[in-house]
């Protein structure tokens, strides 16, 4: 028997993988409507999302990645290279458009084509000043392109819908460079000189501010001066033992400081390091507690990475209450979930790392296969807590109501089914026949309304408890497992679990019928009447043994619906499960939420079919023989 269910289990590896595949094939759907509010403003989630958020989202979720090998991993060299090359290419486009239509509209407005011109080229270096200077990203698409609020630029605005979401998507990439201080300085010099010249200017402008934030006397005349000064502070900045020195020295200050002022003086050289101090200081927060993590948070938010956010609850030398600790306990999966995501953006690896172990891990299939083995799906959209949390409040209320009501499918389904197959041609088996027809027809929806209508008044109409067993619970007045909660809760089960119990118990005895009928005429049964059993002995002790094997196959298929829940029941009674929050899911669309639940319910089905095999086994030794 051990080598029985070995070898199903060895067998669940390619069906993982393969489920793994097809929930994979279907998440990448999802990234359309990402890619949507990525390229303009839109809902997703329940939520109103920027540009500059959806592609915060995009990226997180893993869709700016390839799918299956990936032949351009991004280390922090090749990010600062990527998106060197990416604005350069944008503003070279961009900055193309914006004449064409500046010069169009003015022509329109009857100027001459000197003015026009003139105008045209007065428009592009207003919008290259403000990408520099940030007033771009704080600007909405309905106050781009910037230019005078008159004729001409509300006529510009009305018709350069092409070019707001480029110069967005540009005020984002120069932001994130400049934020990264001397990773953006040392690896853009190598490569600053490839570019056009409007982007070089451009380039050299983000470089002055990635080191004027700290360093206010910087400035880049040319290539040569940019070259020059990083062949000056290659050493310091390159200089691992230095920089481990630094963060050292910043975290034990960070351990006893009350203010962010105490920080002030060992801050500063490491904010001039930017995205290069990362990977020396965000290991070291993993051991630290959650103050030392808040006040990091910070500062690599303000000079490394602005989608890191980190906060640390209650205050210092006081214990948290238990909703403290677990916000706390969210706040730190968050910082290592971003940790694992964005390592590679801030750490050099080589080439043979980069073209072997990297091109398969660094995809958007490596992600997701992770994500489905560590069963961490992410953020919901909707919600903005971590999926997995989601489940856990979740999953426990659908194991209950559809465990009691597969329970009460079998409990009757089998009786029925032997008794109706021993009376096989009577006037009970017909009729027995007719009443399980009928509740096959009948639709779950039909019958979960018509309950609430007749019933209502008897069992309660949705939910899980009454308001004020609800709120006791809640406060912790009363127990979850006091006789009052317990009693409760059964009250409003006894509804959705008849709902959820009638049809499959009715498919079920059909099943199970004839199934027992097939054994009943076999020889054994003929055998164990000649020797003059009772033939309560015989249905009992050989035609129910052979005849269960149809109903061992369907637990297969019905298993699932414990991960799954049932979308009306829970909709209909108002039930906070599974089948409830996927319909949340869907109708927000929450992409994690939609596919954290489709792949549960996929491993459920596979778990289904391996124990189907193993009570088969039990139940049939010739099987586990052949």
């Amino acid at each position: 028997m051990a080598g029985f269910v070995f070898r199903r289990i060895l067998l669940m590896i390619p069906t993982f993988l393969g489920i793994t595949l097809l929930t994979f094939g279907v998440m990448s759907i999802g990234g359309d409507d990402l890619e949507r509010a990525r390229l303009q403003d839109g809902t997703l989630g329940g939520r109103t999302l920027s540009v500059g958020s959806a592609r915060r989202i995009h990226e997180a979720m893993g869709y700016d990645l390839p799918a299956l090998v990936n032949l351009d991993v991004q280390d922090a060299r090749r990010w600062v290279e990527f998106r060197a090359e990416r604005i350069a290419t944008t503003w070279h486009d961009a900055r193309r458009e914006l004449a064409v239509l500046a010069e169009a509209v003015a022509l329109a407005q009857g100027d001459s084509p000197t003015v026009a011109g003139a105008w045209a080229e007065h428009v592009v270096e207003q919008n290259r000043i403000g990408l520099l200077s940030g007033a771009v990203a704080r600007a909405g698409p309905g106050e781009l392109p910037r230019v005078a609020d008159d004729a001409r630029g509300r006529a510009l605005r009305a018709g350069a819908g092409r070019v707001v979401i480029p110069l967005l998507e540009l005020a984002d990439d120069l932001d994130r460079l400049a934020r990264c201080g001397a990773q953006t300085v040392l690896y853009l010099a190598p490569i600053i000189g490839d570019v056009d010249s409007a982007g070089m200017s451009l380039l050299l402008a983000t470089a002055e501010r990635a080191l004027s934030r700290t360093e206010p006397a910087v400035g880049f005349a040319d290539v040569d001066a940019l070259r020059h000064h990083v062949d000056g502070h290659r050493a310091a900045w390159t200089d691992q033992a230095a920089i481990a020195s630094l963060v050292d020295a910043w975290v034990t200050r960070a351990r006893a400081a009350r203010t962010s002022g105490e920080l002030a003086d060992v801050e500063r050289p490491l904010a001039v390091l930017g995205g290069l101090m990362v990977p020396h200081l965000l290991p070291r927060l993993l051991d630290e507690d959650r103050f030392v993590r808040a006040a990091a948070s910070s500062l690599l938010r303000e000079h490394a990475a602005r989608d890191l956010g980190y906060h640390a609850y209650g205050r210092r030398g006081r214990p948290l209450d238990a909703d403290g600790a677990r916000r706390q306990a969210v706040e730190d999966v968050r910082l290592e979930r971003w940790w694992r995501r964005s390592e590679l953006q801030f750490r050099e690896v080589s080439g043979v790392a980069r073209y072997g172990w990297h091109s398969w891990t660094r995809t958007r299939y490596a992600r997701w296969l992770k994500s489905v083995a560590t069963l961490d799906f992410g953020t919901s959209l909707r919600w903005n807590r971590p999926v997995s949390e989601l489940l856990a409040d979740r999953l426990p209320i659908t194991l209950l109501v559809q465990g009691l009501a597969i329970f009460f499918m079998y409990v009757l389904a089998i009786p029925v089914s032997l008794w109706t197959a021993s009376r096989r041609g009577q006037l009970s088996d017909r009729a027995v026949t007719v009443v399980v027809a009928g509740l096959i027809a009948a639709p779950r929806f039909w019958v979960a309304t018509m309950c609430l209508l007749w019933l209502g008044s008897v069992f309660p109409l949705g939910g899980l408890h009454t308001p004020d067993i609800d709120s006791a619970l809640t406060s912790g007045e009363l127990s979850r497992w006091s006789w009052r909660a317990l009693t409760d809760l059964a009250w409003h089960l006894v509804l959705p679990v008849f709902v959820l119990t009638y049809a499959g118990a009715a498919v079920l005895s059909r099943y199970g019928r004839s199934g027992m009928i097939e054994a009943l005429r076999q020889d054994w049964v003929r055998t164990a009447r000649a020797k003059g059993l009772e033939e309560r002995t015989v249905l009992r002790r050989h035609v129910l043994r052979n005849g269960i094997l149809p109903l061992v196959t369907l637990f297969g298929t019905v298993l699932p619906t414990l991960v799954g829940g049932s979308v009306v029941v829970e909709r209909i009674f108002s039930i906070p499960g599974m089948g409830l929050l996927a319909w949340d899911g869907v109708m927000q669309q929450d992409v994690p939420v939609v596919m954290a639940i489709v792949a549960l319910t996929g491993i459920a089905t596979m778990v289904g079919y391996v124990l189907t095999d193993v009570i088969y086994a039990l139940v049939d030794p010739r099987i586990r023989a052949g």
